[in-house]
């Protein structure tokens, strides 16, 4: 049975599942940068009467976007090159990867993102990354990805396809 018609099977749009994801999508990413700013309005007084200006603010919003970073970062590396981290330690490679690929989907959910790159956001963040720092980056789904990009990518590592790797975690 094909996927659409197990969809028509189930009495589920496909399109009105995509639309709503990305509505959610804009809803949630929305709502995060609410509240980081909800955040930064109240625990410090942004007034240049008091010596306060664009520097603080930029100090301020690091200090809230720094940990979702790192945490995007754990998430997107390779799981053994993680186990080989010392805690509360981020190679700057992994950090500067994630913060590509958080970009890139930003620009996607606001609508800003080139056409050509619109739903590889992945693929986008690889061919940034790899341009910038001259390295390919090993992403948490290297083994598992069976996409032409990710076989290169493995090739170029020595790793293994291993596709029911991703269906363990379940």
């Amino acid at each position: 049975m094909t996927d659409k018609a197990l969809l028509d099977r189930l009495g589920i749009d496909p399109q009105t599942v995509v639309a709503e994801r990305k509505r959610h999508g804009k809803i949630t990413h929305a709502a995060v940068f609410d509240a980081c700013g909800k955040i930064v309005e109240q625990t410090i007084d942004f007034c240049k009467a008091h010596g306060f200006g664009n520097a603080t603010r930029l100090h301020v919003m690091q200090a809230t976007t720094e940990p979702g970073l790192y945490a995007v970062a754990m998430c997107v590396s390779y799981p053994p090159d993680v186990a080989k981290f010392k805690p509360g330690e981020m190679p700057f490679e992994n950090t500067l990867f994630a913060a590509l690929f958080v970009a890139l989907s930003a620009d996607y959910v606001s609508g800003t993102l080139p056409s050509n790159y619109k739903g590889r956001e992945m693929e986008a963040a690889h061919t940034i990354f790899q341009r910038i720092t001259g390295k390919v980056f090993r992403d948490c789904f290297i083994e598992t990805c069976s996409c032409t990009n990710c076989k290169h990518r493995r090739k170029i590592h020595g790793i293994k396809f291993n596709p029911d790797k991703m269906d363990r975690w379940l």
